[in-house]
């Protein structure tokens, strides 16, 4: 018996140091492949260095190809800039050059150059206005007669191992910062299609996580994300996928107050045992007005209740040259004392596109302005403020001005500002513009009418007033202002379209851009006109000839669609890009959109995200759209060593 024992005790250990043995073999494994990808990279960045000084075109593939594979490799950004910064009479260039400086500031905000790169972001991105200007007039749009362009980069292809295998990102993205909504891993083997996905769903970023775990322990965010797993189903050549989504949790509603006046009202999704002080511990690091404030200051009222909240997501895709095309069904509800309430239910395209396996998703983070820059524009706007103070006595242009120096407070207002001092200083901006107005000063009667329909420095919003306003502007002749008052009755609260169009037609007449294009509008879809492409097409070149962006991306769209027009992508492309050389949104989205998938042009994901992070980057510098008589604004913003 002994011996026997003795024998199943050797046969334990021997079993036992095997599972031991195996488990140090795979973290070896993985640890020499981590440590060969690493070297693979540092290998590829010297290569590009070298590659430098004989061909430029191969250094800035080789640096692309080394940030696509790792996202934080600060000095390929630098190299980037640096080479696209010497030729900076090209808009793209000098554009890509400031976004690897500002990438490269991102990922080493402390480098010893900082200052001084910084500068230079400045100085380049003054250039880059005067190339804008210069782009304007560059070529008189012409509807050209193109042949019928076809694509074959949504033809079906075969579904194989090597086609699945390996991360893919979706099409659809957060408009908070730019990440993608999915990014899925799918692996393959010889029995089952396993995917795994990284959800960024509006559940997902209920957690406070996304805030706190970028740049945190070296942890990356999907590190911080909650996975799902899916099987994947083939039927008929297309992909089926779903997972689902069972989240309980309690909103904290926050209500902020400081020496018993109510701040705003916060809403935060943590975990359960969170105090009131680490709230406000977590609250000051938020971009939501609250940022330099005590514990010990403010006071919270907490209320919570249960949530339960279900969601559903299901793919059917095909594999296309393009990468996964179909559609995402999605449903979500939410139950609470109440009771159930649907809060999704639709159905979506989406594409998923194939990226490097070590892309970790989009990442855009708001840049920090130095406390320098916010020092010197306060400075600029508080000198402004005193010049046109004293000119106003006699000028209603100064005092519109002065409005509009109000109005757009948090550009020089410091980060810490809350919303009530935003909300006084509007009241102030309400005011300057009413004295203007009441001088018939009919760019003050727009402003103000903008104040009113969007509420701000009010109560509550009062449409009946701005069209008041606008009405007695547009009576004065001002075809800005019969422009906006047509774009309100071919709205959903007051619709008039008899007046839209009388207004738009007599604007248009006096060659208002802005009116050419509400005119090409009506005709493309049939709003109180017939409709007739041809017409509308006129309408929206004789605007964009004018360097109205909107009606250049009207008719990229018609060449993308054939809306009246033979499709043809280059050309969309093409006008797309003159677009979003004078700074359009909406064009840079579309061009990120067709670098994706290769329609038009030659398919590039670094330029995709290079066009998304110029898009956001875009967004920063946008303001209240008012209007002044006097002051250029980016003086306000750059200019101020004159004063």
């Amino acid at each position: 018996m002994k011996r026997i024992f003795l024998f199943q005790m050797l046969i334990a250990l021997f079993l036992c140091s095997n599972i031991v043995f195996a488990q140090e073999t795979n973290t070896k494994e993985y640890k020499e492949t981590e440590a060969t990808v690493k070297k693979e990279i540092k290998e590829m960045y010297a290569k590009a260095l070298k590659s430098e000084k004989t061909d430029k075109e191969e250094a800035i593939t080789l640096y692309k190809e080394v940030v696509l594979r790792d996202s934080e490799f600060a000095d390929a950004y630098l190299r980037l800039a640096y080479i696209y910064e010497k030729d900076v009479d090209g808009y793209d260039s000098a554009s890509a050059a400031v976004s690897f400086y500002k990438k490269y500031l991102e990922l080493k905000p402390k480098d010893f150059n900082a200052e001084m790169i910084k500068v230079k972001i400045l100085l380049m991105e003054e250039k880059l206005k005067n190339i804008d200007k210069n782009s304007k007039i560059e070529e008189t749009v012409v509807l050209k007669s193109v042949p019928f362009e076809n694509t074959d980069v949504f033809d079906n292809v075969d579904l194989t191992e090597d086609y699945l295998k390996g991360r893919w990102v979706s099409d659809l993205f957060s408009l908070d910062d730019g990440r993608e909504t999915w990014i899925i891993d799918i692996d393959v083997d010889s029995k089952e299609i396993k995917a795994k996905i990284y959800s960024v769903s509006a559940i997902a970023r209920a957690s406070l996580l996304r805030y706190f775990s970028q740049n945190q322990n070296g942890n990356s965010y999907l590190d911080a994300l909650v996975t799902y797993n899916a099987d994947v189903a083939i039927e008929d050549g297309e992909l089926n996928f779903k997972y689902e989504i069972d989240h309980h949790y309690k909103p904290k509603t926050v209500a902020v107050t400081k020496g018993g006046s109510l701040i705003k009202f916060v809403n935060l999704f943590i975990k359960d045992g969170s105090t009131v002080s680490n709230l406000f511990s977590k609250l000051n690091d938020l971009e939501d007005g609250i940022h330099d404030a005590k514990a010990t200051e403010w006071n919270a009222n907490i209320n919570s209740m249960e949530v339960h909240t279900k969601a559903f997501y299901e793919f059917n895709l095909t594999p296309v040259k393009a990468g996964l095309k179909g559609r995402v069904k999605i449903f979500r509800e939410q139950e609470m004392e109440k009771g159930k309430n649907v809060l999704v239910d639709e159905k979506m395209e989406c594409i998923l596109f194939k990226v490097n396996p070590g892309y970790a998703g989009f990442t855009f983070a708001r840049p920090v302005e130095d406390k320098e820059i916010i020092k010197r524009k306060t400075n600029t706007h508080k000198k402004l403020i005193d010049i046109y103070t004293k000119e106003s006595k006699t000028d209603s242009n100064a005092m519109n001005d002065l409005g509009y120096l109000h109005l757009n407070c948090f550009y020089w207002l410091e980060n810490s500002s809350t919303s009530m001092q935003y909300d006084s200083y509007w009241k102030k901006a309400l005011s300057f513009f009413e004295e203007a107005a009441k001088q018939n000063n009919t760019v003050a009667m727009r402003n103000l009418a903008l104040m009113y329909r969007r509420g701000l420095g009010l109560k509550q919003r009062d449409v009946v007033k701005a069209i008041s306003l606008y009405a007695k502007a547009a009576e004065l002749g001002d075809s800005d202002a019969m422009t906006e008052l047509a774009a309100l009755y071919l709205g959903n609260e007051h619709t008039d379209y008899e007046k839209a169009k009388e207004l738009c037609r007599k604007a248009a007449e006096q060659g208002n851009s802005n009116a050419l294009c509400e005119m090409g509008w009506m005709f493309t879809e049939g709003i109180g006109v017939a409709k007739n492409y041809a017409v509308a097409m006129d309408y929206y070149v004789e605007a964009a000839n004018k360097g109205n962006t909107t009606a250049l991306n009207a008719i990229a769209n018609a060449y993308k669609n054939g809306y009246g027009i033979d499709r043809n992508y280059t050309e969309a492309f093409s006008l797309y890009m003159k677009s979003a050389k004078q700074g359009d949104r909406d064009a840079m989205y579309e061009l990120s959109s067709m670098y994706l998938t290769g329609l038009g042009v030659e398919k590039d994901f670094f330029e995709a995200m290079n066009w998304r992070r110029r898009m956001f980057e875009t967004a920063i510098h946008s303001h209240i759209g008012v209007s002044i008589s006097a002051i250029p604004y980016n003086f306000i913003v750059y200019n101020n060593n004159d004063l």
